[in-house]
């Protein structure tokens, strides 16, 4: 049994190469020899996804805009638990994988960056990471929904007895 201290990849074939020179007398004898070896990772116990928000506004909705700062976007955080360990920020490794529900309003990048549609198409869709090699998985929701209308308040400054009723 060998340990492979980080982040190991499955695979089986000639991955080791020993070569030794005896001392001495017989320096003369040099030998190499490739060894075939399989490295089985271990198996993850869950896996965590999980964003800041699960609601945005599609892009160019006027909840975007400063004032109101509804995002249109929000990353995916990706992390592997393991019996002895966590590994976290694997949102934008290679063997990260992101499969969104069909007719979702928004796309998720290779990165895990979530964006909603521009096209004013509201809903929700669902979003399922998987890491290769491990058999977990998470699936969660995001929706996307576009501003009924937008109301402001403004209140006098400096404030004074009942200036919250002024408006």
């Amino acid at each position: 049994t060998m340990v492979v201290p980080h982040d190991p990849l499955s695979f089986a074939g000639d991955l080791l190469k020993v070569s030794w020179e005896p001392e001495g007398e017989f320096e003369f004898l040099h030998n190499e020899i490739n060894i075939s070896m399989t490295v089985t990772p271990p198996p993850a116990i869950a896996l965590k996804a999980f964003v800041a928000t699960n609601i945005l506004v599609c892009a160019n909705d006027p909840a975007s805009m400063r004032g109101a700062d509804f995002d249109t976007k929000v990353q995916i955080h990706v992390e592997l638990q393991f019996e002895d360990r966590d590994q976290t920020e694997l949102q934008g490794d290679q063997r990260t994988e992101y499969y969104v529900s069909e007719g979702a309003p928004f796309t998720v990048s290779s990165n895990g960056l979530v964006v909603a549609n521009n096209q004013g198409i509201t809903g929700m869709g669902n979003i399922t990471v998987r890491i290769k090699g491990q058999n977990v998985s998470n699936t969660f929701v995001i929706k996307v929904e576009k501003m009924a209308f937008l109301e402001v308040y403004a209140t006098p400054f400096p404030e004074y007895v009942s200036s919250e009723s002024v408006r």
